[in-house]
C-alpha cells in the first residue's frame, strides 16, 4: 500500500477455482487468531490467509481451508477487533474488564410492581448504600444502609415508572434489580 505505483506492485495470490459455485472471495475479515477469513457464495468452505502481514505469496492463501457444518450465503460470523492497541492513561477503555466486588446473590424487591414508592429490599452479603436511578440514568434516591443490614423497607418519593435499584459496598457495584412503580 506504500508503493509509488500500486498497480505495478500488485501480486495475485489466488484465483478462485470455482468449487461448487462461481463467485470468488467475499467478506474478508480479520479473525480472532490474526488470520484473514474469506467466504465464497453458496459453499460450506472458508478461505484463509494464514500470514496476512507477509508480502506476496508468503501470505499463504489457502482456498477451502475450513469446512463449515452448513452452507452459507455470503456471510461470516462477525468478529470484533481483538487486537486493539493500549490506550493512554485516562482514556475511555471499553475493552478492559471492570473490577467489581463479589456480586450479591438473590436480591429480592417486594412487592414488585409496587404503589406509592413503598417497597422492601432483601439481599445476602455486605452492602452500605442503596441508590435508585430512573431509566435515563439520573440518581433519584439514595440511602446509606445500617451496618450489617440485609433487609430494608423504603418509602421513596418516586413517581410512576421503571427504576433501577443499585446496591453498593465501598462505592463498588455489587447488585442491581429493576422495580416498577404503578402510581
Amino acid at each position: 500500500m506504500q508503493a509509488a505505483d500500486i498497480n505495478a506492485s500488485r501480486v495475485i495470490v489466488a484465483i478462485y477455482d470455482g468449487l461448487m459455485s462461481p463467485g470468488g472471495f467475499w467478506q474478508m475479515q480479520l479473525a480472532p487468531n490474526g488470520k484473514i477469513i474469506a467466504v465464497s457464495p453458496s459453499t460450506d468452505r472458508l478461505h484463509v490467509i494464514e500470514n496476512p502481514d507477509s508480502a506476496s505469496l508468503a501470505c499463504n492463501f489457502r482456498q477451502h481451508a475450513i469446512v463449515t457444518p452448513r452452507y452459507n450465503g455470503l456471510a461470516i460470523s462477525n468478529f470484533p477487533h481483538f487486537r486493539t492497541p493500549a490506550l493512554p492513561p485516562g482514556a475511555c477503555d471499553t475493552t478492559g474488564v471492570m473490577v467489581v466486588a463479589v456480586p450479591i446473590e438473590n436480591i429480592k424487591i417486594y412487592p414488585n410492581p409496587t404503589h406509592n414508592g413503598q417497597f422492601s429490599i432483601a439481599w445476602q452479603g455486605a452492602a452500605d448504600k442503596v441508590q435508585v436511578y430512573d431509566m435515563l440514568g439520573r440518581l433519584c434516591y439514595e440511602k446509606v444502609l445500617p451496618e450489617y443490614a440485609q433487609e430494608l423497607e423504603l418509602q421513596t418519593p418516586l413517581s410512576k415508572g421503571i427504576y433501577l435499584i443499585v446496591l453498593k459496598n465501598n462505592e463498588k457495584l455489587i447488585g442491581r434489580e429493576k422495580i416498577v412503580i404503578l402510581d
